[in-house]
């Protein structure tokens, strides 16, 4: 049987009393939420463009067409972009403000100007399910499900090559 000594017995008020003082005085910093923005139907991808303080979430919305929300990250008010069907993965280009959403049925990849937010669609062939970006920022290529390939997408043109 396990028992307290005298010491333990005044010690464990005590280291109580101080945890709590501490707690008191200097308050946790702890995560909050501050806002709720909302967003299309079944959110999949989010990316930041760290240079325009964009956010965009890419909304797959199947079996209809897929959506990306724009949301500024200084107001929190949000614009609605189309895009292909089942939207997945997202990728941003901060040096040229240009998102890549690739759609996985549709086989392209819609890319978004993110100072108008007009698009592009390029053909990258079937179930592209990625976009991935050089260290440069130039977008590299689009993976594609169950197959060894990939369809490289230079920043410069927009265009599958």
């Amino acid at each position: 049987m396990w028992t307290l000594t005298q010491q333990q017995k005044l010690l464990a008020p005590f280291s109580f009393i101080m945890v709590a003082l501490l707690v008191a005085v200097s308050p946790l910093h702890a995560q909050s939420v501050t806002t709720t923005v909302g967003v299309g139907i079944n959110p999949h991808a989010v990316v930041v463009n760290p240079t325009t303080n964009k956010i965009y979430v890419a909304n797959q919305n199947y079996p209809n067409p897929s959506t990306v929300t724009v949301i500024d990250g200084a107001t929190n008010a949000t614009q609605t972009v189309n895009a292909g069907s089942s939207s997945n993965f997202l990728a941003v280009n901060p040096s040229t403000n240009k998102i890549y959403v690739s759609n996985s049925s549709s086989a392209n990849v819609t890319v978004i100007d993110g100072a108008t937010n007009a698009t592009q669609t390029v053909a990258v062939g079937s179930s592209p399910e990625g976009a991935e970006l050089r260290t440069v920022h130039k977008l590299d290529k689009c993976p594609r499900q169950g197959q060894s390939g990939s369809s490289p997408i230079p920043s410069n043109s927009d265009t599958a090559s």
